[in-house]
């Protein structure tokens, strides 16, 4: 990442092509970003957006709507000309379908939007986030893809952590971590990011549920890149609850929302391993190809 500008965070800055806009997940985290631009075409600028209270100063935004003004602000300060491609991974998509949004509003335009394994907010899924946000499901799919990456010796299983218990989740989750993980962390450090990361997930979890999305003003020409094997696959090496994508796996609960044309493109995965190869290159081969 070579440059920020509050939110904004220049992952490739140069390019003939328009820039590529791609916001974080719920989680926030932009760690799949770098490895998602070394595989587009070295024409493509690609930019993401910096999450409140964990990679920028301030806390996490109540809404939706507040997030992407401030995220189209910190564009237009350093990219003022339109139209814009605007696009996200899971959460991050819905971000940037209220980008657009607010794009066409005051009458600008939305070339391309990039849903990559975005559910609707009216999606049955979302409503099962936040069982899981308060049982201390997505606090253990952070916890066991940590663990994942440091080799660790076992993760954790479903109901390990206390549900409606914040502190006692991070607790559990950090020393299970360096129980089962030869890392050179302290509990502090790993406790401070932990807590980081389940408040922020809390609070977009949130505004993610109180998000009521309206149609586009305007026709918009969707990519949506989605999950052949639920949102959870039956065997999901995060260790988590299986949770299939029911009725609405054929386009994510969007019907009705988009306006325009939309082009729906399946990658052999889940919603957890969706940027994590060999599913990102997948994902990077689409994009390169509909960009």
């Amino acid at each position: 990442m070579t440059s920020q500008n509050k939110f904004l965070v220049s992952i490739r800055g140069k390019g003939a092509r328009p820039p590529l806009y791609l916001v974080h997940s719920l989680a926030g985290e932009l760690t799949w970003l770098p490895p998602l631009s070394q595989l587009m075409d070295d024409d493509q600028p690609i930019y993401g957006f910096a999450a409140a209270g964990l990679n920028a100063k301030g806390t996490a935004f109540d809404s939706v709507e507040e997030m992407a003004q401030a995220y189209l602000d910190a564009t237009r300060r350093v990219h003022p000309a339109e139209p814009y491609i605007l696009g996200g991974y899971s959460f991050g998509g819905v971000v940037a379908f209220e980008m657009a949004r607010q794009v066409q509003l005051l009458g600008g335009t939305v070339e391309k939007l990039v849903l990559i394994d975005t559910y609707s907010p009216k999606s049955a899924i979302i409503k099962e986030l936040s069982a899981w946000n308060h049982n201390g499901t997505m606090l253990q799919s952070v916890g066991n893809m940590l663990a994942l990456e440091w080799k660790a010796r076992a993760l954790m299983a479903p109901g390990d952590l206390p549900a409606g218990d914040a502190a006692g989740q991070v607790d559990l989750t950090v020393r299970h971590l360096l129980t089962q993980c030869d890392i050179p962390h302290s509990y502090e450090a790993l406790s401070d990011l932990l807590a980081k990361c389940r408040d922020v997930m809390a609070a977009h979890n949130k505004a993610l549920s109180n998000y009521q999305p309206a149609p586009l003003p305007k026709p918009v020409e969707t990519v949506l890149i989605q999950n052949s094997e639920g949102f959870v696959g039956r065997k999901n090496i995060l260790n988590l609850p299986g949770l299939s994508n029911g009725v609405e796996g054929n386009d994510h609960g969007w019907d009705g929302i988009l306006q325009g044309t939309t082009k729906t493109l399946t990658v052999e995965t889940e919603h957890f391993l969706m940027m994590k190869s060999p599913a990102l290159e997948r994902v990077a081969e689409i994009l390169n190809a509909e960009l």
